[in-house]
């Protein structure tokens, strides 16, 4: 099942970049990787896209993130999606919530 979330922060590209990578990297939620990271320009402004693969030990399953950033609508919009896989069905949203309210909230601070 695929999670996703649509957010507008007020920050600037680039902070919201480092924001989200921290979050993921270092936030607690167990293990991650930067699988890519790329930024295309655009004539509306750059498009920056973050590839993550997160390791989440409890339920022992792999979420992979996709991160898109532009501002194509003139103001920062970032677009979240997790893809979740895991063969725990009773709590088979769990790590996906918690991964997207992870970033939401680094994001806020």
């Amino acid at each position: 099942m695929n999670y996703t979330a649509e957010l507008y922060p007020e920050l600037t590209l680039e902070e919201c970049a480092k924001r989200v990578s921290d979050a993921v990297l270092h936030g607690g939620f167990g293990s991650g990787t930067v699988v890519d990271r790329y930024t295309v320009e655009t004539a509306e402004g750059p498009v920056c896209i973050l590839l993550f693969d997160t390791y989440y030990t409890f339920t022992q399953s792999t979420l992979p993130l996709c991160a898109v950033l532009d501002t194509v609508t003139g103001r920062l919009r970032l677009h979240l999606s997790v893809k979740d896989d895991s063969e725990y069905h009773s709590i088979r949203t769990y790590p996906a919530k918690k991964l997207l309210q992870l970033v939401e909230k680094a994001l806020e601070e």
